[in-house]
């Protein structure tokens, strides 16, 4: 399944290069920021510290030349039809904007090939980078830019969480995702550092 995903992740990617609408994505490090205002005052200390580092970091590490085109910025579990092992179709594109592609690749990542503790399950994981890449392969410079990635997907969905918890939308029967699953993501991606890189060359 993980294969599968990674194909078609791909797919879409290559597909989309040839759609001329544009959205922005309004889940970035704008959004980013923003977020990090309201839900500050409701962290502990060390998660504050965490997200303080993080939102740095990521600053300080843009990868504006990057390809980039339609991506789906969603693409959990819950979000594939499967039969048996056989994908059947993606669904809810409602973030679905342009973006670097790669980022697309870390969200999809961090959910389908995480552990319980959040570090990354590296069978999955190289097969769907296998998967993705015979169909669309990377560059150097996106290879070099992946652990970067994979901290702003797990940061992004970090805070969309806290935000749902501290700031739950009224009227909506929504499903309160736990926060800390993506903290610990995080903080599995930055101990992992650059030998993320290699998941790559596994592939």
């Amino acid at each position: 399944q993980c294969a599968a995903i990674g194909e078609a992740l791909a797919q879409l990617h290559v597909a989309g290069q040839a759609f001329e609408g544009r959205r922005e994505n309004d889940r970035g490090p704008h959004w980013w920021r923003t977020t990090r205002d309201a839900v500050f005052t409701k962290l502990s200390g060390e998660e504050q510290a965490l997200l303080e580092e993080e939102l740095n970091f990521q600053t300080s590490h843009r990868f504006d030349t990057l390809p980039r085109g339609v991506i789906h910025a969603d693409l959990f579990r819950d979000n594939a039809l499967f039969d048996g092992n056989t994908l059947t179709g993606l669904i809810d594109f409602y973030y679905a904007c342009n973006d670097v592609l790669l980022y697309d690749v870390a969200v999809t990542l961090n959910d389908w090939c995480s552990s319980e503790d959040g570090g990354l399950d590296e069978a999955k994981a190289g097969a769907m980078l296998a998967a993705y890449s015979q169909v669309r392969p990377i560059s150097e410079a996106e290879e070099q830019a992946w652990p970067v990635m994979l901290r702003a997907a797990a940061l992004r969905f970090w805070l969309s969480r806290l935000q749902d918890m501290h700031f739950p939308r009224e009227g909506e029967l929504t499903h309160i995702k736990n926060p800390k699953v993506f903290e610990q993501i995080l903080r599995q991606r930055k101990a992992a550092g650059e030998g993320l890189n290699r998941l790559w060359q596994q592939g």
